[in-house]
């Protein structure tokens, strides 16, 4: 099956529902308050751009965060579309400048093509046609800096209850020299290809949370692990950029 992936669709709906994001930023409406989340009124406007222009534009099916399935692919080989529509909500209703839109095309769990927009610094990373990472259509190569090797991870609300699980957790991070958690997974991994950090790990997350910036780790050479088939249940992810 020869796949075409329409990469001028992928970047132009990042950028429409990143710029209408940008002019919301700080100034969230709370759809749905939750024990240890919100679901935000612009989290469903977003999806609603990006999905228009991946359902009347490309044949393939389309998931999202908010939606589930939006279109099913026609069978379980076809490339689908994966949808973060605002991947990390919580610090963009809070004003903090660490959440991004989050679009990939998947084959199974191989991410074909992604791009990560922080829209608040106006930051579109994404695959192209050739190989190799870009941001705003520009080549960029993975930065080589020095320090401690860094990682990013999070800590998902299930975990906390958890005591075993949270204790091996902190016994994982004991390998890095510098951890982060900055509430975005599209956004660390994105960092991660760029090389501003080394690594990614997480349990618990989703694939919509990490499918478009799996995509830029792939594409800058980097390689990473998912340890679950099954696209709709929590997943063990590890990223690096090495």
């Amino acid at each position: 099956m020869s796949i075409v992936i329409n990469y001028e669709l992928l970047l132009a709906s990042a950028k429409a529902s990143g710029d209408f994001l940008r002019s919301r930023f700080a100034d969230a409406a709370i759809d749905t308050a939750l024990a240890r989340d919100v679901k935000l009124a612009e989290d469903r406007q977003s999806e609603e751009m990006v999905a228009a222009g991946l359902l009347s534009d490309s044949p393939w099916g389309v998931m999202s965060e908010e939606g589930g399935w939006l279109r099913e692919p026609a069978s379980p080989d076809d490339p689908y579309w994966v949808i973060d529509p605002l991947d990390g909500s919580y610090n963009f209703m809070r004003g903090i400048p660490l959440c991004a839109v989050s679009i990939a095309l998947c084959q199974g769990m191989t991410p074909l093509a992604g791009a990560v927009y922080d829209f608040v610094r106006d930051e579109l990373v994404h695959t192209n046609e050739t190989a190799g990472l870009y941001r705003n259509g520009e080549r960029i190569d993975r930065a080589a800096l020095g320090g401690p090797s860094s990682l990013s991870t999070g800590i998902p609300a299930a975990t906390r209850s958890n005591a075993e699980a949270a204790a091996k957790n902190a016994e994982a991070l004991n390998a890095w020299g510098k951890v982060r958690m900055i509430g975005s997974a599209a956004l660390s991994l994105s960092w991660v290809a760029q090389g501003k950090l080394d690594g990614y790990q997480e349990k618990g997350i989703r694939w919509w949370d990490v499918a478009g910036g799996l995509a830029l780790v792939r594409a800058s050479g980097g390689n990473f692990t998912v340890a679950n088939d099954d696209i709709w249940s929590p997943l063990e992810v590890s990223a690096n950029g090495r």
